[in-house]
């Protein structure tokens, strides 16, 4: 798996864990750095963009699947690469990686 495409989806907190909501599951979310939980724990504030996305919001952004279905990269090497640690409590089925994400209109 690899490369990046146009991703749109809805991102949801579960269990304390940021994920993107799917109809059978629902998928563990890398960001860039910097980006953050907003006061409000309502929603994410990215810094590079200077945008606050609300969690409940059809949402579109650069995606790559690092994990789909359980195949893909090792839980292993994502935390190594991305200088993460995926929480017990989050999906490790599917995992992906979303930057420039914005809120889509109507």
């Amino acid at each position: 798996m690899a490369g990046e495409a146009l991703f749109r989806g809805e991102m949801a907190v579960v269990r304390g864990c940021v994920v993107i909501k799917g109809s059978r599951r629902n998928s563990t979310v890398l960001f860039d750095p910097g980006v953050t939980l907003l006061p409000s724990r309502n929603g994410l504030h990215d810094p590079l963009s200077g945008k606050d996305i609300p969690f409940g919001q059809l949402i579109s952004g650069g995606g790559g699947v690092l994990r789909n279905n359980g195949r893909g990269w090792p839980i292993s090497d994502i935390e190594r690469f991305y200088g993460v640690t995926i929480s017990a409590a989050c999906p490790k089925g599917d995992i992906i990686r979303l930057r420039n994400f914005e809120v889509l209109e109507g």
